[in-house]
């Protein structure tokens, strides 16, 4: 589950970006973002906003993409003793 403030949401005039990660090999999801898409130009608090006078429309985009495995990397231990 993600979550955002709902200030933020408001803030990124409701569009939004879901994106998720599926694994290659298995049924779970690998990984899972919700961000709002708040513009560098948007106030940085809610109370500036004007209070909308009716339903907004939420835009939505989504992404969805296949894990990539990590190269495996073998253990290499050190060839002297710990310290006591």
């Amino acid at each position: 589950m993600s979550t955002v403030p709902a200030c933020n949401l408001r803030r990124a005039n409701f569009k939004d970006e879901f994106q998720v990660i599926l694994p290659r090999t298995s049924e779970h999801v690998t990984s899972f973002a919700y961000n709002p898409l708040i513009s560098p130009l948007a106030p940085t608090s809610c109370d500036e906003l004007p209070i909308p006078e009716e339903s907004p429309t939420l835009i939505s985009r989504a992404q969805v993409g296949l894990d990539t495995p990590g190269m495996v990397l073998r253990t290499i231990l050190p060839n002297n003793k710990p310290a006591p």
